[in-house]
């Protein structure tokens, strides 16, 4: 009964956050802020998946091709570009800014340096180290929803979590669609909405999903192989509640386990190794951590939506960047992070804006 309750209680909490209502007890908000086209709120929340879930399959099969979702046709994919970025500079410690964007909600970085943001245009733009836009694309389908992750593979390749259409886009470093795999459904191989991803050293891909009460993360080969999963809907050790952005390093993946207000480090295999985090707003206490990444040291930063900040995890002294606000320094809603050598990215996605942060120097051994 208890179980179901919890169940019961997160599914409320997700609906609520979908129809607009405001936001749990406790949830700092801020004035609505009008967006280049449209106003944005600040619930943090994602929109559910416009297909409905399949009965569960009793074997964990991968999508066979033919249920694939193909892009669409060139006739009928968005043409009109948008105004190219252009970094300005800001307070200490911003080192640059950029606005012009609609809720930036995905970041990932190339070895060579250069910065790939999402917003929820569907408009992928890649930024050089200078930090002027070198090419921008828009993701082939956003009626029903546009990407919430990316992340950089190995194989020199660019993963986007189309999460509205139950697939990965698989792009080349100057954004041209060299493959896309998926399909919708709650069975072991498809997705429910996917949240995060974030891939291995040896190549593999791990995406998290969540819906009704799937909390998970699935691991796949780059062709779209299902290789093992991890977590179920919970509250307890190993187990997820609405998990969102995934960071890896070295051997293990960190997931951040948003409505549980934590973050959870498992192996790659999926065996939970340590977890922080509580409901709060102090310094180590966390509020619907949705973005996540380890600098090369393995120091992990977190983006806290609820507590519109930043901070770094597990670490003395505490340090974390922002608080709610409008004025530059300040963050609404932010949704991505990206530590990139001695830079650290962060969206604000409810001011419309992208920071470049001068990173916290690591601790000297």
């Amino acid at each position: 009964m208890g179980r179901s309750l919890r169940r019961a209680g997160a599914l409320a909490l997700a609906l609520l956050a979908l129809s607009g209502c405001p936001a749990p007890p406790g949830q700092a908000t801020l004035p609505a802020t009008p967006a280049p086209s449209q106003a944005q709120g600040t619930t943090p929340a994602i929109d559910a998946p416009s297909a409905p879930p399949s009965k569960k399959s009793p074997r964990p099969t991968p999508p066979p091709a033919s249920d694939r979702v193909p892009p669409l046709s060139a006739e009928t994919r968005p043409k009109t570009p948008s105004a190219p970025l252009l970094p300005r500079p800001g307070p200490a410690p911003i080192r640059r800014l950029w606005t012009g964007l609609l809720y930036p909600r995905a970041l990932a970085a190339s070895p060579a340096g250069e910065v790939y943001v999402i917003d929820k245009t569907g408009l992928i733009r890649c930024l050089d180290r200078d930090g002027r836009e070198r090419v921008q694309v828009r993701t082939p389908a956003i009626e029903n929803g546009t990407p919430s992750a990316m992340a950089w593979h190995p194989s020199g390749r660019l993963l986007v979590a189309d999460s509205h259409y139950g697939r990965v886009l698989i792009y080349g470093p100057d954004l041209n669609l060299l493959d896309l795999w998926g399909a919708h459904g709650r069975e072991p191989g498809r997705f429910m909405l996917l949240t995060g991803i974030a891939a291995s050293e040896d190549g593999r891909i791990y995406v998290s999903d969540q819906g009704d009460d799937v909390a998970r993360v699935q691991i796949f080969d780059l062709g779209g192989a299902l290789l093992g999963s991890f977590g179920q809907f919970g509250s307890r050790a190993g187990e997820l509640n609405r998990p969102m952005g995934l960071a890896i390093f070295g051997e293990e993946v960190a997931v951040a386990d948003s409505l549980n207000h934590r973050v959870q480090v498992f192996d790659l295999d999926g065996s939970a190794v340590r977890r922080w985090g509580r409901l709060g707003d102090v310094p180590g206490d966390l509020k619907y951590p949705y973005g996540l990444s380890f600098d090369a040291s393995g120091r992990l930063f977190v983006a806290e939506q609820g507590n519109h900040r930043l901070q770094l995890v597990d670490t003395s002294p505490a340090w974390t960047f922002g608080k709610p606000g409008r004025q530059p320094g300040d963050l609404s809603s932010p949704w991505a992070v990206l530590a990139l050598g001695d830079r650290l990215f962060v969206t604000d996605g409810g001011n419309n804006r992208l920071y470049e942060l001068a990173a916290p120097p690591a601790p000297t051994r």
